[in-house]
């Protein structure tokens, strides 16, 4: 197989693909994985001298096969310092967080490269063959991969081209493992990713029209629950937060796995202090009433949270001439210094598809849609 050998511009587009059955039913819902390890297509944009893209286009034009090209993983790239040719060779390295396979790219330059079987250990790694001498070089991952598409050229000014190419990776690894906390049996998003970020948020109910085009239209909900749906975003920086971001998405396996999202807003105004089984909170404006259950995060101020599942609502006594609701929780709860109550959520991924935005070296940005799902 063949090494693409050019570095990417900044702002490489990764996607994960997943492949996953949704089975849906007036209350509840059913969901399938057929895809555990995400599909992974890097889509490639360079800016290439005349002498590179014959090289480029030698390239393409010998492919054959479906696994046709040795497919670089830019984005976990490593600096390891000078390397001398040999049999063996060892490498301190740190790959605790690099998503290594069997083979990886010893690059310097797209003149100077070359392929490199390894075996990674606790304290790094063993390149089996090295042929060159290399002064600075970078150890990148290495995927089989297919371009089905081919390469896209654009000339852009004298001697110098636009090109893009889509490598999809047929090797992939599953790297799903989550450490976060989890109630009644789902994770809980531990951090605050931002929901929205320009794009709107809905919530409706999916409607059956019985209309004879005569008399009154009749709507008939589809569902008990409504939809609403929203958009995840995450921007992480570093090795480490990024592995551990797509260790969690790749947890999720697409649209399978349910997990619980807090507001983290302050949707009710606690009238007091908590104790037992009942929490008091102000009647929010336009007396709304509450279809129950329903969850519920406690935050106080020095940052503990607990989960709760209100399981009844009823009028309470006012205080200081305002309103109020009492919650039935399902156990009890103790805290005085409340910091915000805030909805919780029950969601999963609305798509099998996840674009990272590779927006610079070691950062990176994430946008999942998602909707809201009953408990499972």
């Amino acid at each position: 197989m063949t090494v693409w050998p050019f570095p990417p511009m900044v702002g490489m587009i990764e996607v994960l693909e997943w492949s996953s059955d949704v089975l849906i039913s007036v209350s509840a819902e059913q969901r399938i994985a057929l895809r555990e390890a995400p599909r992974r297509t890097f889509n490639f944009e360079h800016t290439l001298s005349d002498y590179e893209l014959t090289g480029a286009r030698g390239l393409v034009q010998a492919a054959q096969g479906s696994n046709a090209f040795m497919a670089p993983d830019w984005a976990q790239l490593q600096r390891i310092g000078p390397v001398s040719s040999g049999s063996s060779v060892y490498i301190s390295a740190d790959l605790t967080h690099v998503d290594m396979g069997e083979d990886a790219l010893l690059w310097e330059s797209p003149y100077k490269f070359e392929a490199v079987e390894i075996d990674v250990d606790s304290n790094g790694v063993v390149l089996a063959s090295v042929a060159n001498d290399y002064d600075n070089p970078l150890l990148i991952p290495l995927w089989s991969a297919v371009a089905p598409e081919g390469l896209s050229i654009d000339r852009i000014g004298k001697q110098m081209s636009r090109c893009t190419i889509a490598m999809t990776t047929t090797e992939n690894t599953d790297l799903g493992f989550s450490t976060y906390e989890t109630y009644r049996g789902h994770d809980v998003v531990p951090s605050c990713p931002v929901i929205g970020e320009g794009l709107e948020e809905s919530i409706g109910w999916e409607l059956s029209v019985f209309d004879n085009e005569q008399s009154k239209p009749y709507y008939l909900r589809a569902r008990d629950y409504a939809d609403s749906q929203f958009t995840m975003s995450w921007k992480e920086f570093g090795l480490a937060d990024i592995y551990a971001l797509r260790q969690w998405l790749h947890s999720r396996r697409g649209r399978q796995k349910a997990f619980w999202l807090s507001s983290r807003g302050h949707d009710f105004e606690p009238s007091g202090a908590i104790s037992g089984t009942t929490v008091t909170v102000y009647r929010p404006p336009g007396a709304p009433t509450f279809a129950v259950p329903f969850d519920i995060d406690v935050t106080e101020q020095h940052g503990t949270s607990s989960y709760r599942k209100v399981t009844a609502v009823v009028d309470g006594t006012p205080v200081g001439g305002r309103a109020t609701l009492d919650f039935t929780i399902d156990t009890t709860l103790s805290a005085s210094s409340i910091k915000r109550i805030s909805l919780m959520r029950c969601g999963r991924f609305a798509a099998d598809r996840i674009e990272i935005s590779h927006i610079k070296p070691s950062a990176i940005s994430v946008r999942v849609p998602c909707v809201e799902v009953p408990v499972p």
